[in-house]
């Protein structure tokens, strides 16, 4: 198992703590990706912590790199008004709404 295989596996094993999704974003500021790290940073502090400053930075990050953090996903959202769309919870990816309509549906992953 690589080293971010059982940082995810940690993450899922344990969804409500939040430091071994910050040691994944240690691990992925390390790895290249800086960006995916802050914002897992930034949602996390967003929990307890609001700022303006900090919310802008997340948005903004959020908007920017959104399409290449939920490529590997199913039904990835990149089409223009899409119906599907994966909401990110302290970080990562976990809840999916599908809008059909008069009807939505949210599914909790993990």
């Amino acid at each position: 198992m690589s080293d971010e295989s059982a940082l995810l596996a940690a993450i899922f094993a344990y969804p409500d703590e939040d430091t071994p999704r910050l040691i994944y974003a240690d691990w992925l500021e390390e790895h290249g990706q800086p960006e995916r790290a802050e914002f897992i940073r930034l949602q996390i502090t967003l929990t307890s912590e609001y700022t303006t400053a900090d919310d802008n930075r997340h948005d903004k990050l959020e908007e920017e790199y959104r399409a290449v953090w939920t490529a590997h996903l199913p039904l990835d959202p990149r089409a223009t008004r899409s119906p599907w769309e994966w909401r990110f919870v302290r970080g990562m990816p976990e809840l999916f709404r599908c809008d059909a309509g008069d009807t939505s549906a949210i599914i909790v992953i993990g």
